[in-house]
């Protein structure tokens, strides 16, 4: 999409809503995507202040297995250029990596994030390094990419088996980020300056009602005259959706479910709250869910058991629950014994 396209996009949702002064605009590229005339066409624009680059790996056999169409060269290049060009003390450039995929090394991918490291430091950009995402490879069932992982000539690869050795590059990335980089860890797979955190998945992860536009795009927001939590999500297909946004509702919507549970949004404000280093503030969640309690849909028994492993921290008035540096290694595995 041409830098034109999004300020004109830009300058619509402007016109519409009221915004901050410290408005987010976020831009999501891939290395092929970019080059340094449309990144300075971008900032000139003046419409975007971050961007986040889908590199995924630095190693040409792990991008060709992913069915990537960059180079670990091109990957490199896009990001410094990047740096390059959003260097004020508001842009934000985020890079975006993978681990666990099949036949890669806990020694390996440590290497790949050392290289990074260094080729940053030596193009004298660190400053510029304000985030990151350090995402699992997973693989669902049924999927493309399962049955090519199954199906690879990788010896030691097995989907059902890789969970020792994602914990340990899962650690050892939280570790060598720690010791490397002024970035810190505050969500699950997110590492970041402080005030450089993603605000638009901030709204996932709070609570915070967002807008979905554009095929298959999801949103929720809250009635509050009702108390009812609402569900979208827009036509998937291309067709179907500019057909439904020229209809008389023009609002491309297909689905709009009204969530009438209470404790069901308290469920997922649990689910999407602890996958953040700052946690739930109980009575924030409470008024998030219309009155329903938090207190009532957690096991405190099981709440108590973690905090004696060091994995989750709260306080005797159980106002508050956050999960630890080692608890968001393994935060899955202890909401399936949170919930009731």
């Amino acid at each position: 999409m041409p830098a034109s396209s999004i300020k004109s996009i830009v300058s619509l949702v402007k016109g519409c809503v009221e915004t901050s002064p410290n408005l987010e605009i976020a831009l999501e590229s891939n290395p092929s995507s970019l080059s340094i005339e449309k990144l300075q066409q971008f900032k000139a624009d003046g419409s975007i202040n971050r961007l986040s680059i889908g590199i995924q790996s630095f190693q040409d056999s792990r991008l060709k297995f992913l069915g990537r169409d960059h180079s670990s060269e091109n990957a490199l290049q896009s990001l410094l250029d990047a740096y390059k060009v959003f260097n004020s003390d508001r842009d934000t450039v985020s890079c975006d990596l993978m681990f666990g995929i099949p036949g890669q090394s806990e020694t390996e991918w440590i290497r790949e994030l050392n290289w990074l490291f260094d080729n940053i430091n030596d193009s004298s950009h660190w400053n510029a390094l304000k985030h990151m995402s350090l995402y699992q490879l997973t693989y669902e069932p049924g999927t493309p990419l399962w049955r090519i992982a199954v199906k690879s000539s990788i010896a030691d690869f097995n989907p059902l088996k890789t969970s020792d050795v994602t914990a340990a590059m899962y650690e050892a990335a939280v570790a060598l980020l720690h010791t490397r980089t002024n970035l810190r860890h505050y969500e699950v797979s997110n590492y970041a300056m402080p005030g450089h955190e993603s605000v638009h998945n901030m709204a996932y992860w709070k609570g915070w009602d967002y807008i979905g536009v554009g095929p298959g795009a999801h949103g929720r927001y809250s009635d509050d005259a009702k108390s009812e939590r609402i569900k979208t999500m827009k036509f998937v297909k291309l067709d179907a959706y500019i057909q439904q946004c020229k209809s008389i509702d023009a609002n491309g919507t297909q689905i709009r479910k009204k969530m009438y549970d209470n404790v069901a949004i308290m469920k997922e404000l649990i689910v999407v709250g602890l996958r953040v280093k700052q946690g739930i503030c109980f009575e924030n969640a409470n008024n998030l869910a219309f009155g329903a309690d938090v207190r009532q849909v957690v096991n405190w028994d099981a709440v108590e058991r973690f905090r004696k492993l060091k994995l989750l921290a709260s306080d005797d008035k159980k106002s508050f629950l956050q999960p630890t540096e080692r608890g968001l290694a393994v935060i899955d595995s202890i909401l399936l014994d949170l919930l009731l």
